[in-house]
């Protein structure tokens, strides 16, 4: 297993609260199984998502939303580098954090995760990154596979 050298959170958009009018997410009707798990992890949605190239550290920058109609608290952001693109592929290095947050429906907050690699070439890999909220309308929710304890 891969450890996480460094993570670094940036809880920049505090005083930034986007609240805009957008469509939140209703729990699925039929949908497709990907989009029911989605729901029952809490996962949030990623805007903006933007990679500070460099070959030993790539920082990922961005902005979670929280599109339930319920208040999130605690986002746990994984990002995942893979030797492919394919998102079953084996991990080169793997981070990992538990944000301290709460977003209010159709709130953002903007996030920040770095995760130290040995030096090699990034270009045909796979990079993964997902927000997870903790608890959805103060009620624990279940934990991603994603997520290594």
């Amino acid at each position: 297993m891969t450890r996480l050298i460094r993570t670094r959170v940036a809880v920049a958009l505090a005083a930034l609260s986007l609240t805009l009018s957008c469509t939140t997410v209703q729990p699925p009707s039929g949908d497709s199984s990907a989009t029911a798990e989605r729901f029952a992890h809490g996962q949030l949605e990623l805007l903006n998502v933007t990679t500070t190239p460099a070959i030993d550290s790539p920082t990922f920058r961005g902005i979670f939303r929280n599109e339930f109609d319920e208040p999130v608290d605690g986002i746990r952001v994984v990002l995942r580098i893979l030797h492919e693109k394919d998102p079953t592929s084996g991990e080169i290095v793997r981070a990992q954090e538990t944000l301290d947050a709460h977003l209010e429906p159709a709130e953002h907050m903007a996030f920040e995760i770095t995760a130290k690699v040995r030096p090699t070439s990034l270009a045909n890999v796979g990079m993964y990154l997902h927000g997870f909220a903790v608890r959805r309308g103060g009620e624990e929710l279940p934990i991603s596979p994603l997520w290594q304890e």
